[in-house]
């Protein structure tokens, strides 16, 4: 198997893995958001490092977001290389 066909094999896996941890970190917020706005917490330095864990984890969503968009690029591509390869290979048979 070449290098071509092994990633197309590995890049939905990866980015299904990809997907999945963007989905918790998305529902970690949300629970993080719904704490502070309960208002449940009343000290203010638990609040303020509520607010700085919430802007890491929304950086992160972001960064991994960006990452899962490339991947998918990439897969494109590799795709229709392949698909270009195939065509080329059996214009080249006739």
């Amino acid at each position: 198997m070449n290098d071509e066909r092994l990633l197309v094999a590995a890049l939905p896996l990866y980015l299904g893995e990809l997907s999945k941890i963007v989905n918790g970190l998305n529902q970690h917020y949300s629970r993080l958001q719904k704490a502070l706005d309960s208002e449940q917490i009343k000290d203010e330095a638990t609040k303020e490092l509520l607010e700085e864990v919430m802007i890491f984890i929304k950086r992160e969503i972001d960064s991994l977001k960006n990452i899962y968009k490339a991947s998918k690029n990439i897969y494109k591509a590799l795709i229709r290389n392949i698909s270009n390869k195939k065509q080329d290979l059996s214009k080249n048979s006739y």
